[in-house]
């Protein structure tokens, strides 16, 4: 995590969150998104990969950053962190809750909670409207053959 925000910040991205990383064959990827304001703005994503027996930095792509990246105006939500962790999402068992920004179909954005947590052994991720707190939309994490994906 140093590593890849080290290097991001040397090529002048500043307040770069590590949200995922998944490691294959040595290499570690790391996703990291902008926070502004302690909210995650995941269409300012950068990508890393970085090797796993030195923790040097071999590859960075940052288009979606560049493409993305505005200081943008973040309403406040109606409902608080604490009353989303208190509904439930099925069988979700919540283990943490945090704000987010995140892309919509055509090229649009949306203000979420996002809501990590677990069914059994299964991991997902619910973004819940900050108004209603009613899902928008679910991630579940499957292992695959480069570590943990997002379907």
């Amino acid at each position: 995590k140093e590593s890849a925000i080290a290097f991001a910040s040397a090529l002048g991205y500043e307040n770069m969150t590590p949200v995922w990383s998944a490691e294959s064959g040595g290499i570690i990827y790391m996703n990291l998104c902008y926070e502004q304001g302690g909210v995650i703005i995941y269409p300012d994503m950068i990508k890393v990969k970085i090797n796993a027996l030195d923790g040097h930095v071999i590859g960075c792509e940052t288009l979606s950053y560049l493409f993305n990246h505005t200081s943008r105006d973040v309403e406040t939500p109606q409902l608080s962190e604490r009353e989303i962790m208190a509904r439930k999402y099925g069988e979700l068992e919540t283990q943490s809750v945090r704000l987010a920004v995140i892309p919509t179909p055509g090229g649009g954005e949306r203000l979420t909670y996002e809501v990590y947590g677990r069914v059994g052994e299964e991991k997902f991720f619910v973004y819940a409207d900050p108004s209603t707190g009613d899902e928008v939309k679910v991630l579940m994490v499957v292992n695959g053959e480069q570590g943990e994906l997002l379907i």
